[in-house]
């Protein structure tokens, strides 16, 4: 038998044999363990052969016995590599009558799970030492690799159905149960609130509208909202600099026009009086608002960053500003486009935390901007909507280039919910939505 392991390194050779042989005795038992493990996860080269060709067996419906295993080895060339048929009877000696094969595979993939650590820690030595890459870059791949490894090489036992369904009471009865109003995360539009229930856990939101249409300050507006309520957000913007996104804070906290703030020169003393004692407050709230404003975020980086906002600061709610600004593996930018939006749906289920993307809108065809947007606007992303659980469209008219102060906010998709459009009006001096009754 051909041993590939190198020395020193965790494994479980016996509990890894016991497995093959228990499979080999009792073909019923392959189901469960390829629900538990995979042929990575085998320190040995032979061993991780054999289980391959093994699932492989189980996947076309043939038994996995000493023969036909052996033929099947034989076919991928690999029979004599692993030893052969005196390797294959070897497997059943010793292997209790009724083994507990859950818990070989639960030891197996525990090593796995250290070999993976060790091999990731000495990759980031390797980098570190040789000097050859930005010390953020090396962070950045030492923190995707491990949670790769984390979403890799959990086995996932097979829950019943009864087990389910009363996770599902439990999770009604506390909703039922709780003291507050909104069972998600506020929007900051009470109709809207009502509408969707707010922003629930493991839920994937797109909020689309057109440049300059106030999608970054609606993002803003939730965030801040969340925060003082003691909810943890983070927000990664990609578009936009720390700096320009507290200016804006400064100017709805503080009632000065952010145009101000923008240009400084036009502040009187009583506006920069005011400005300061808004940053006053902020930071006597300890808000648990965190910003990354890095210029350029890869797919890969941004999920590393999303998971380690939730194991270290806590996070209840991710924001992303925005789609088109994350690199992602594609072709085209509509694939692109999808290939985030079905990560971050994952990672808001895996790990429970809502996420909310924003993204652009198409220009329309006619070049009327006052044409009411739909699903279909979305730019690059019509699988976007699709993955997504929520999807908002910020919509505000002009007459003769001027806002008309008929904004909307659109429900144009909600799983478990009606579409429609919530009544609204963009503060400009405030910039933020608020809502309006006519």
């Amino acid at each position: 038998m051909r041993d590939t392991l190198e020395q020193g390194m965790p494994a479980a050779i016996e509990a890894e044999r016991s497995i093959l042989g228990a499979i080999l005795l009792n073909n019923k038992l392959a189901h469960e363990s390829l629900a538990l493990v995979r042929a990575d996860h085998f320190s040995l080269d032979a061993h991780r052969r054999i289980y391959a060709a093994m699932a492989a067996l189980v996947d076309e419906g043939e038994p996995a016995d000493s023969i036909t295993l052996a033929a099947k080895l034989d076919s991928r060339h690999d029979l004599e590599a692993v030893g052969g048929m005196v390797c294959l009877s070897s497997l059943i000696d010793g292997v209790p009558d009724r083994p507990s094969i859950a818990h070989y595979c639960k030891i197996v993939r525990e090593k796995a799970v250290l070999r993976g650590i060790i091999n990731i820690a000495q990759n980031a030595v390797a980098e570190a030492t040789e000097h050859r890459a930005n010390p953020e870059e090396v962070l950045s791949r030492l923190e995707s690799s491990l949670l790769a490894l984390c979403s890799n090489t959990e086995g996932r036992e097979q829950v019943t159905l009864a087990v389910q369904l009363l996770a599902t009471l439990n999770a009604i009865q506390r909703e039922r149960d709780q003291d507050a109003e909104l069972l998600g995360l506020t929007t900051c539009i009470q109709e809207l609130d009502e509408c969707t229930t707010g922003i629930r856990e493991k839920e994937f939101w797109v909020i689309a509208a057109h440049p300059g249409a106030g999608k970054t300050a609606y993002a803003s507006q939730v965030a801040r909202a969340n925060a003082r309520s003691r909810r943890p957000v983070k927000v990664f913007s990609v578009e936009m600099s720390a700096e320009q996104l507290l200016r804006r804070a400064l100017a709805t906290e503080s009632g000065v026009r952010a145009l101000r703030l923008r240009n400084p020169k036009l502040m009187s003393d009583d506006d920069m009086k005011k400005v300061q004692a808004a940053a006053q407050v902020i930071i006597e709230e300890k808000l648990p608002l965190l910003i990354d404003d890095s210029s350029t975020l890869t797919l890969t980086e941004l999920l590393a960053r999303c998971h380690m906002a939730v194991k270290h600061d806590k996070a209840e709610l991710i924001i992303v500003d925005h789609a088109a600004l994350v690199e992602a593996p594609g072709d085209t930018p509509t694939q692109q486009m999808t290939t985030v939006g079905r990560a971050l749906r994952a990672f808001s289920k895996r790990e429970g935390v809502p996420t909310v993307l924003l993204s652009h809108l198409n220009t329309p065809e006619n070049h009327d901007a006052n044409a009411e947007p739909t699903m279909f606007d979305l730019k690059y992303a019509k699988d976007l909507a699709r993955d997504a659980h929520v999807v908002l469209l910020l919509h505000r008219p002009e007459k003769d280039g001027e806002p008309t102060g008929e904004d909307k906010i659109i429900i144009a998709k909600m799983r478990e919910g009606q579409r429609g459009s919530i009544k609204v009006r963009f503060d400009e001096r405030r910039m933020e939505f608020v809502e309006r009754q006519t």
